[in-house]
């Protein structure tokens, strides 16, 4: 398939997710709907991987790039960054240690469940 129709693909369960948000008003972003429903017909068959597999690719190759904009407003904002710098590593060392502690719990959990799962 194109690479420029699968990118539609996934631009479409953003725009998608973007109308359900704002319709609603909802609290979530648009692009977490978006997701959420691509994760939905993706496990519904609806939506195969072959379908976005190139564009999807495409954009985890080039990720980064789309952190230069956030991190050239940052330095726009040094002179507040300095100010308040012990409260932001605290919050980023505080929210790295529990997203390890919820990844390595979640491997655990699963990995109990699929030995559960295979002895029957």
């Amino acid at each position: 398939m194109n690479s420029l129709l699968q990118l539609g693909i996934i631009f479409a369960f953003t725009y998608g997710g973007e109308l359900i948000s704002s319709a609603l008003s909802l609290p979530i972003p648009g692009s977490i709907i978006g997701m959420f429903l691509a994760l939905i017909a993706l496990l519904t068959g609806v939506l195969k991987e072959r379908h976005i597999d190139k564009a999807g690719d495409f954009i985890l190759t080039n990720m980064t790039l789309f952190f230069v904009a956030p991190g050239v407003g940052l330095l726009a904002h040094t002179d507040l960054l300095g100010s308040i710098w012990v409260q932001l590593f605290l919050v980023n060392f505080i929210s790295f240690f529990l997203c390890y502690l919820a990844t390595s719990w979640s491997v655990v959990g699963v990995n109990y469940l699929r030995r559960r799962v295979l002895r029957g």
